[in-house]
């Protein structure tokens, strides 16, 4: 005789039993690689969007490298992502999301300016990744937003399309205190904004740091292509030592606005560096308002060295190459190339640098000889030009 004994258990006992299994399974710490593709499932190792990605991280933490790499012709994705603090990461393991290329892109309002935030996070690379403004959106668009604090973050590779919009509500990659406001502080360091693409909006690249004491530090932003910027290409408040250099700039549009390059505002800024930037103006007409190439609001320390300023093409509105608005500031300012020579008649003001309380240093063998203020509007329909004379010097002949 064969005798089949089994238990019966009841049915809610059974479901809460396979709830504890898969939650085990499912709160294993992410390591390794995985896939991002909207045409397949959230299973395994695949997630179908960047939100499910986000909430694995969320709930699971990870152990090791991971690297989440969106599969090739699975975009556009339709979304709003927020990354937060993930457990587990370190310099031994750092989330990276390769992007291959693929865009991602929302309809954003004035409570929601971004596409991707990463809040609060450390170790964490954003790579060849496309984000998009939607033309639906209102109040504001962030394409990468670096929210409250970041550390060790890399965002390389990566295009941010603005096309379309001038406003300063607007901005690429942006680190930022507040979820709705580009100009407010946080905790940032070793920030590296390396070969990106930015065009339109407001500003390029905005990084703002703590007040004095808690400055933000190793902000690097090289190599990036900053386009059709509407306010700044770069904006800096609050740094220490940042980097901005290898960088192209450019302004095409007609719209009239007045825009710098490079900005380091502020007197908290200390020990920028800023080198071989190359920045050119497309633009032919700009109103009555005022394009700089680096602006140096304010801040100590600074060093501007080997960037060319050429290709200005504006035949109305100011131009100033390099503006030092505070004598307080005394930068070095050494090797740098400012060709404004558009043959075209202008209406505006075309200045190669400005700085008040600046002097030219006149050496024989070392030894000063004399020493001449410059004036800071000195403008070649001036009666003598852009001539400086010194008084007599007498050098003795001979050894």
């Amino acid at each position: 005789m064969i005798v089949n004994l089994y238990s019966r258990l009841p049915l809610f006992l059974t479901f809460a039993l396979f709830l504890a299994v898969t939650a085990g399974l499912s709160a294993q710490p992410l390591n390794g690689a995985y896939t991002i593709n909207s045409g397949m499932p959230t299973a395994g190792s695949n997630f179908q969007s960047f939100t499910d990605f986000a909430a694995a991280l969320d709930a699971n933490g990870i152990s090791g490298h991971v690297t989440a790499t969106v599969a090739f012709g699975s975009g556009p994705y339709q979304e709003q992502v927020v990354f937060n603090s993930v457990t587990g990461s370190g310099a031994n393991a750092v989330v990276t999301i390769e992007g291959n290329g693929q865009t991602i892109t929302a309809v954003t309002s004035t409570t929601d300016r971004h596409v991707l935030r990463l809040a609060n996070v450390q170790y964490f690379t954003i790579n060849n990744l496309r984000a998009a403004w939607d033309p639906a959106s209102t109040g504001g668009f962030y394409g990468i937003h670096l929210f409250g604090s970041a550390d060790h973050v890399t965002i390389s590779n990566c295009m941010v399309d603005l096309t379309g919009t001038i406003s300063t509500l607007y901005g690429a990659y942006v680190a930022s205190g507040s979820e709705t406001s580009i100009l407010s502080a946080g905790d940032f360091h070793n920030i590296l904004i390396n070969n990106n693409m930015s065009k339109g909006g407001g500003y390029g690249a905005s990084v703002f740091g703590l007040s004095a004491g808690q400055l933000a530090t190793n902000i690097v932003i090289t190599n990036n292509e900053f386009l059709d910027f509407h306010s700044n290409g770069v904006y800096l408040r609050e740094t220490d030592g940042a980097t901005v250099a290898d960088n192209f700039f450019d302004k095409t549009t007609a719209q009239v606005t007045s825009a710098n390059a490079i900005q380091i505002a502020q007197n908290a800024n200390l020990n920028a560096k800023i080198f071989r930037n190359f920045i050119q103006v497309s633009q032919t007409a700009n109103g009555s308002v005022t394009f700089r190439g680096i602006y140096l609001f304010n801040g100590t320390g600074h060093r501007v060295y080997n960037n060319v300023i050429h290709n200005v093409n504006l035949t109305s509105g100011n131009f100033t190459g390099i503006e030092i608005r505070s004598a307080g500031t005394a930068p070095e300012i050494y090797f740098n190339t400012i060709a404004v020579d558009n043959p075209n008649a202008t209406t505006g003001n075309l200045y190669g640098m400005t700085s008040p309380g600046e002097q030219l240093e006149v050496s024989i063998n070392g030894e000063r000889v004399a020493l001449l203020d410059i004036d800071r509007w000195m403008s070649e329909s001036d009666p003598t030009g852009l001539r400086l004379e010194t008084p007599s010097i007498h050098v003795r002949a001979g050894p």
